[in-house]
């Protein structure tokens, strides 16, 4: 990326006003009213009689005395201004870890970031500035601090233990620390803060944390702000944050940033918000590409990234994002809504997110976007490892992801009975691809011991795994779920245009718990083995409801496949089951001796080699009479069925599990006598004209 298009992105975003930022001005103007300005106007750094230096007004508002040709500073925050010089101040060896030492309140106004340089004479090893006790205050604006360095101590461009920090418009560039912080590292003796507005952080190296900058202890806003080409040894090329106090970070840029763990950004907080910035070309050898946020412990609190873009950013684990939440006793959140994916990559899984929550967490994901990303391992999009907490993927737009074993937009390992809900989501054209013979769940893989998984208003389309499941793949243990409903349903879902050698839409090798596709059309899936539209060969239970199941193939199985392998149980109820095909066997239904299908209030338009068992009420080998997959309202698409169709009111008189067809509301469920069969309801005819013009004299 070029430095042009650098500064591009830096000027998208807009710097956000702040209660924090506002209430340390206000303070800043108060202390003013006692306090002294020093003009420097020398760019040599000299303590000479007659000339004020930047050196000599800093000592002159250490002290409150004149100092050389400065001014006396006062008891208040003192202000350094320049008059009218523009170019670059090489400071000289001077004996401690920093040349400049700031030991009072400050501020500092310089003529701009491309005006004034401070930085190192050739050959000096050192940092740059250095603020400590009793400084309380410091304000740093409009110029640059560069090509500082320190060995084993912190902040090789500033270090910082005041209380507040402010940087307004500054470049810190080329600086340098064998230990944390390469450009700033800012550690309060008490809770402090530390802002961060319209500045530049590019070049800087860290041996530890925080190649940019780091900070430990304080509330920290940064708005408005480019960090590129920064460089820590372990984590947080770009940034380190950490601090039970709040993090917000809003209209930044994280640009080919290094790392371990955070290539662009490194955040450790109960407290937090990420929002309106890019990452982008950012890498990590551990977790998370552009960045890794993680909670300090059991605590209240929220992580919260939102509307940010994330982009060409890679590591081995969340080429984009890794999010690590701990065993959570208070009220944790973490939620990851209205983000931009593209093009990450993970070397091993999760190409553009990495979640790891545990117990006590409420996860959400979701109103985003996810396109193009990539896993050599699992999760293309996302790898999720949940320990007994709630996931909700709401909103997602997930396509053209790609895993090399599982899960080509999502891999989800569920222990501990975690509830995993996916809602108002489109999964299309991802991939689980072979690595060795494992391609399975081309949109979504999930695996473990779940207590419950929804798919709700969903349409999992045009995904391809190498093996099983090219639309969703389930290889999950329901031993403990709750009872009573059942613990994995779909529901006013489409499952369409899948590709896989078995189960193209859906593969379900399941125990104990049932699995209920609702008011659902599987439709159009192709598998080169069996099992078109379902592959089931799981001890648990599978139930079609109110679904069609339609123009599905397979050489064995067309529409589904019951496999014998653990005496499978699958129900057809008030369901269509039509016009799929087999070149070998069962175009409809395949069961074997060991695992029948039974059947009620269903339309099966072909019985051969079915080994149906038809418990009553059902149309046999006829035709559905089903039109074209289209949108015929709602979220999903479905087949509409033709009038004179047989399924039309041949269902069961009494409501089944939901009120409405697969559309939703209003699209009732019950018209007329009984139900249609199948997920499409034939609605009654509104008058082209409303009562009202019909009831005119």
């Amino acid at each position: 990326m070029t430095r042009s298009h650098k500064y591009a992105l830096q000027h998208r975003v807009r710097p956000v006003a702040a209660p924090l930022t506002a209430a340390v001005g206000l303070a800043l103007a108060a202390q003013q009213l006692q306090a002294a300005t020093i003009t420097v106007d020398t760019l040599a750094d000299t303590n000479a009689p007659g000339t004020c230096s930047l050196r000599s007004a800093i000592q002159a508002a250490n002290q409150d005395t004149a100092y050389a040709g400065c001014a006396a500073g006062e008891a208040g925050s003192d202000t350094i201004e320049f008059a009218g010089i523009s170019g670059v101040i090489e400071l000289q060896a001077t004996p401690g870890l920093s040349l400049l030492t700031i030991s009072s309140d400050l501020i500092i106004n310089g003529p701009g970031m491309d005006q004034l340089e401070i930085r190192p004479a050739d050959g000096v090893s050192n940092r740059v500035l250095g603020i400590y006790a009793p400084a309380d205050s410091v304000t740093i604006n409009n110029l640059t601090i560069a090509n500082g360095y320190t060995d084993v101590f912190d902040g090789g461009g500033i270090f910082s233990a005041c209380r507040a920090l402010t940087l307004n418009s500054v470049r810190l560039s080329n600086n340098a620390s064998t230990a944390n912080g390469g450009g700033l590292f800012h550690r309060p003796e008490t809770i402090g803060s530390l802002t961060i507005q319209d500045s530049i952080i590019t070049g800087n190296t860290a041996g530890f944390q925080g190649g940019g900058f780091g900070v430990n202890g304080s509330v920290v806003q940064v708005t408005g702000t480019a960090f590129y080409d920064n460089v820590a040894g372990n984590n947080g090329g770009g940034a380190f944050l950490s601090s039970p106090n709040p993090f917000t970070l809003i209209g930044n840029v994280f640009d080919g940033n290094q790392g371990a763990s955070g290539g662009g950004l490194f955040l450790r907080a109960n407290e937090a918000l990420v929002q309106d910035t890019v990452f982008t070309g950012n890498s990590a050898s551990g977790l998370g590409g552009g960045m890794t946020a993680t909670t300090l412990g059991s605590a209240t609190g929220s992580l919260d990234i939102r509307d940010n873009l994330f982009e060409m950013n890679s590591a081995p684990n969340g080429g984009g994002l890794a999010m690590v939440v701990f065993e959570n006793t208070g009220d944790m959140s973490a939620s990851v809504l209205y983000n931009r994916f593209y093009d990450n990559s993970a070397s091993d899984s999760g190409g553009a997110l990495f979640m790891n929550a545990q117990t006590g967490v409420t996860v959400t994901v979701g109103e985003g976007v996810a396109l193009g990303n990539t896993a050599v391992n699992d999760g293309g999009f996302m790898t999720a490892d949940l320990d007994g907490n709630a996931l909700s993927i709401r909103g997602l737009q997930a396509s053209n992801n790609e895993a090399g074993r599982r899960g080509g937009a999502a891999f989800i390992f569920a222990e501990a009975l975690a509830e995993i809900t996916l809602e108002g989501s489109v999964l299309s054209n991802n991939r689980a691809q072979p690595l060795g013979s494992d391609g399975k769940g081309g949109a979504l893989y999930l695996y473990g011991n779940p207590g419950e998984f929804a798919v709700l208003e969903s349409v999992l389309s045009s995904n391809r795994a190498s093996q099983s499941g090219g639309g969703l793949y389930l290889n999950v243990d329901w031993t403990g779920a709750g009872a009573g409903t059942p613990p994995c349903r779909v529901k006013y879902s489409q499952i369409s245009n899948n590709q896989a050698s078995d189960g193209a839409g859906a593969a379900l090798d399941q125990n104990e718990g049932a699995c209920w596709f609702i008011a659902s059309t599987i439709s159009g899936n192709t598998a080169t083995i069996a099992g078109g539209g379902i592959f089931h060969y799981g001890s648990g239970p599978v139930a079609v409801v109110e679904s069609t199941v339609a123009f599905n193939t397979a050489p064995n199985g067309g529409g589904i496949y019951n496999y014998g392998k653990y005496e499978s149980r699958t129900s057809v109820l008030g369901s269509i089951i039509s016009d799929n095909a087999a070149s070998t066997q069962g175009p409809d239904i395949l069961g074997t001796n060991t695992a029948d299908v039974s059947a009620s209030f269903s339309l099966i338009s072909d019985t051969s080699d079915s080994q149906l068992v038809d418990v009553g009420n059902n149309v046999l080998n006829q035709s559905a009479q089903l039109q074209p997959l289209a949108n015929n309202g709602g979220p999903t698409l479905t087949h509409a069925i033709l009038a004179g169709s047989p399924a039309i009111d041949a269902g069961s008189t009494s409501l089944g599990p939901t009120p409405y067809d697969q559309r939703g509301a209003p699209f009732a469920r019950l018209i007329g006598d009984a139900m249609d069969m199948g997920a499409y309801e034939q609605q009654t005819p509104v008058p082209l004209f409303s009562d009202r013009f019909e009831e005119q004299p």
